[in-house]
């Protein structure tokens, strides 16, 4: 397998957007997408509709506020292209969880290959039932505390 997947580092690469407008799912994707920049070349057209097409499969809602949004299949082939992009709406959006929270984080992962997003959704859904990190989320913290608590989770972790 490749070196493991840093969540901080594939944070640096995608950022962090606050108070995206939008009434339903697709409205805030789309308003997204047109604020980030995305790696490989991709445009926000193939990312949003791929997206939407996994979305049709079954709903990303993770639960605790949270959802974790991928493409079904994989639109890049470099690591070093990889990002996740964090988006607070500005609305939290019914997206039918398990829990019947709102997501109020949503987050958009794009990796290179299957183990990669295996890794990357397991240290997220760690994270997402933290209640530091949830928190951080509640105040639409900044990509610069989402890094420096992934690293301290990385770094506690890898002590353990």
């Amino acid at each position: 397998m490749s070196e493991t997947v840093e969540i901080s580092t594939l944070l640096e690469r995608g950022g962090c957007y606050d108070w995206v407008a939008g009434a339903a799912l697709a409205d805030v994707l789309q308003n997204l997408l047109s604020r980030v920049l995305l790696p490989g070349g991709l445009s926000a057209e193939t990312v949003y509709t791929e997206l939407m097409r996994r979305e049709t499969l079954m709903s990303t809602a993770c639960g605790n506020g949270c959802m974790l949004l991928f493409p079904n299949t994989l639109l890049l082939d470099d690591p070093a292209q990889e990002c996740l992009v964090v988006c607070y709406p500005k609305t939290p959006l019914d997206v039918k969880a398990f829990d019947r929270k709102p997501a109020a984080a949503l987050f958009v992962l794009l990796v290179s290959s299957p183990e990669r997003h295996l890794q990357a959704a397991e240290k997220l859904a760690q994270y997402m039932q933290d209640t530091a990190f949830t928190a951080l989320l509640r105040e639409h913290a900044a990509k610069e505390a989402l890094c420096a608590y992934c690293k301290t989770a990385d770094t506690a972790a890898k002590k353990n």
